[in-house]
């Protein structure tokens, strides 16, 4: 990250506790728990710190996001002011912005409104005027913020982002279309893979290898 980023992610410890196996983007079986906060959120301060110095040691011009989690309007505040507690004041200026988290959330569109509301909230010292959007890529999931942008709630100057397993994992988690119907890849290497990959290749588009080894 810090020799090829300009903004990066800092790792976060979720406040939640789940049940059973959990599956990619399954919020079904995850728990908040908020006697889990602080700690939480303290531990995620610490590696945020420890990112911060490397990249100073690095002398890199790549900026860290603080990943915010909560399940309400308080206990995202109170995540925030632990977080922050961990780093001294002179690192403050090294966040890039925040990243609001619907992990121990939801990812409804009225949960989205919530932290898309809440991100207000947050010490725009430490905010940025940039708000990033964790594992949403669907258009609808971008309603919200170009709402509370084109109304004023946001500044005209505010940055929002968002990032999603749905681009760098199409391969082995969506479908590919061609010749009018769909092919499940699927995770494990198959010819299905094979003729996906000629496909768009034969097209005159590069396709990286989405993992699957």
């Amino acid at each position: 990250q810090a020799k090829h980023s300009d903004i990066a992610m800092c790792f976060d410890d979720i406040p939640v506790e789940i049940d059973g196996k959990m599956k990619i983007k399954d919020t079904a079986e995850r728990f908040f728990v908020s006697g889990l906060v602080e700690e939480k959120a303290r531990a995620t301060g610490k590696n945020l710190k420890e990112q911060i110095q490397l990249f100073l040691e690095e002398k890199s011009s790549a900026k860290p996001l603080l990943i915010a989690q909560g399940n309400d309007r308080d206990s995202f505040r109170r995540w925030t002011d632990f977080v922050i507690a961990e780093l001294p004041p002179q690192y403050i200026p090294y966040i890039g912005g925040v990243a609001i988290s619907g992990a121990s959330h939801g990812t409804g569109i009225y949960e989205d409104i919530q932290r898309a509301a809440w991100f207000d909230d947050i010490d725009p010292d430490v905010s940025k005027g940039y708000f990033h959007l964790l594992g949403a890529g669907a258009i609808k999931r971008l309603l919200t913020p170009m709402i509370f942008m084109k109304t004023g709630f946001y500044p005209e100057d505010m940055r929002v982002s968002y990032d999603s397993t749905t681009h760098t994992g199409g391969m082995n988690l969506g479908k590919y279309f061609k010749d009018g119907s769909d092919i499940l890849i699927g995770k494990v290497l198959s010819r299905k893979y094979e003729i996906a990959y000629k496909n768009t290749n034969d097209r005159g588009n590069v396709l990286v290898n989405a993992g699957i080894d």
